[in-house]
C-alpha cells in the first residue's frame, strides 16, 4: 500500500517510506 500513492504524492516522506 502506497506504491502509487508515492509516485502521487513523493513530497510526503511517509508515503516515500512506504515506497
Amino acid at each position: 500500500m502506497g506504491g502509487r500513492d508515492s509516485r502521487s504524492k513523493p513530497a510526503h516522506p511517509s508515503l516515500a517510506r512506504n515506497f
